[in-house]
């Protein structure tokens, strides 16, 4: 039987207790093992798998949950991922999430992490300009990763993407 330590955090008068099972400490680890990649919990429990932890998918995906609701993880649902997509949020809230964004490529399927200062300007710009604000954490944009440009993969690449059966006859997949 694992051993939960209280940890609390307070947010104005209120005190709230999160519990850090053994378990949930073991997915915790494992997503702050890679800082700027989004990972799917089947991904997370190969990994752990791999280091010799047996943890079961429910379990997983109950503390993913639990992680996402603590803000000490932040879920995204990125096109083509099985699934829900997490990642770590650092300890200090992340202070640079508003330079940061991912790319999800449509040539390989990587999701790249960018650094960009403009994008700062770009919040802002649409809070003041269209009312709206955009969750830095949870964003992911499409389009083609340098490697692949390198490569000559460009959007309109027909070969880009394996062909699925979806294509309603304008698909140029041979």
């Amino acid at each position: 039987m694992s051993t939960s330590a209280p940890e609390s955090a307070s947010s104005d008068s209120t005190v709230r207790h999160h519990y850090r099972t053994r378990q949930k400490q073991l997915v915790l680890d494992c997503l702050r093992a890679h800082p700027q990649e989004y990972l799917t919990a089947r991904q997370i429990a190969d990994e752990l798998e791999a280091r010799g932890e047996t943890v079961g998918m429910a379990t997983i995906y109950r503390n993913l949950d639990r992680l996402a609701c603590e803000g000490e993880a932040t879920r995204s649902t990125v096109e083509g991922s099985d699934g829900a997509c997490y990642r770590s949020v650092s300890p200090e809230g992340e202070a640079d999430e508003d330079t940061r964004f991912y790319l999800k490529c449509e040539g390989c399927g990587e999701l790249v992490p960018i650094e960009c200062k403009d994008l700062a300007r770009f919040y802002r710009h649409f809070a003041s300009e269209h009312h709206v604000l955009i969750d830095p954490v949870k964003t992911v944009l499409y389009g083609t990763c340098s490697a692949c440009l390198e490569r000559g993969r460009t959007p309109d690449d027909p070969r880009r993407r394996p062909h699925d059966g979806t294509c309603t006859g304008h698909c140029r997949h041979a």
